[in-house]
């Protein structure tokens, strides 16, 4: 049974700040890049994923994004490490009127995780895990060219900021609490373009878009695409690489792990059906996710 974090459940606003004209944050190519650390009986285990979309559902005449959780943990212990595949499925969500809704499949329930109409002097009302902490400050981030306002909270400690549109920058489903998370959000990206949080994170690798795709490790070709899709990988590139391509419900059309993959790959969807398509590369340690138009 899946536990939750420390889930921001209401805010309490004072004012209305509006980004982006009133639009939706939120859209299929939203994604996720977070970084997990915890203790593991006498090791520890760290766990490197993104979060997506994967198509939409309804629960209660609603619909919420389905959300999936991809991407490699790591456990360390007696001076030996282990890595593990991380894919399954998360708390779905939607956005309305500038606040985030989660469904929690464990109690049957919607709870709000963020409401952004906020402003400086805002009080977080989370009775249950922090107490009363303001809206001290903010400034701006961007992701590629569009402004997100980031809100710092009162404290000797900076430790926790909610961003706009986006989450903590603990990472989606983490409470902005002023208090120590072992994790972090690395990443955000929408639209081909991204935010990046964490220096020496390449960010690329998890955006998400619409044209002929390529990050510092794979290039990925025709887009949009018939019946194949090439994937080109570098020169001297020697690691096992899983390849997967699932539908915007969540349907895998094709999964296959090459322990030691060509320069160039080609996958056959051609007994897919015409519409929008995740491809996701997984290879030691990372994870790259781009979508894709198959005609």
């Amino acid at each position: 049974m899946k536990s939750l974090p420390r889930i921001l459940f209401a805010l309490l606003p004072c004012y209305c700040f509006l980004s982006l004209n009133g639009q939706p944050y939120l859209d299929e190519t939203s994604s996720w890049h977070e970084f997990f650390h915890y203790p593991n009986g006498s090791g520890y285990t760290e766990e490197n994923y993104t979060i997506t979309f994967r198509g939409d559902t309804l629960i209660n005449g609603i619909s919420y994004f389905k959300t999936w959780k991809t991407g490699i943990a790591t456990v360390h212990s007696g001076g030996y490490s282990n890595m593990y595949p991380i894919d399954k499925s998360w708390w779905p969500i939607r956005e309305e009127d500038q606040r985030f809704f989660l469904f929690d499949t464990v109690h049957n329930q919607e709870k709000l995780m963020y409401d952004f109409n906020l402003t400086i002097g805002d009080t977080l009302n989370l009775p249950e895990y922090c107490d009363g902490h303001v809206i001290s400050w903010a400034d701006t981030v961007y992701i590629g060219t569009i402004p997100r306002l980031r809100y710092h909270l009162n404290g000797t400690n900076d430790i926790v900021q909610i961003i706009e549109g986006i989450g903590t920058s603990f990472g989606l489903f983490w409470s902005p609490c002023n208090s120590f998370v072992p994790s972090e959000l690395q990443c955000y990206s929408q639209d081909g373009a991204y935010l990046q949080l964490i220096p020496n994170v390449d960010c690329s690798a998890f955006v998400v878009d619409t044209k002929d795709i390529a990050n510092d490790l794979f290039t990925i070709s025709p887009n949009p695409c018939h019946d194949q899709i090439e994937i080109r990988l570098p020169t001297g590139f020697s690691k096992p690489l899983t390849i997967m391509v699932f539908d915007l419900l969540g349907n895998i059309v094709y999964n296959a792990t090459l322990p030691f993959p060509s320069s160039v790959e080609s996958i056959d969807i051609s007994n897919a059906t015409p519409g929008m398509y995740i491809v996701c590369l997984q290879q030691a340690g990372s994870i790259s996710n781009f979508k894709m138009l198959h005609l």
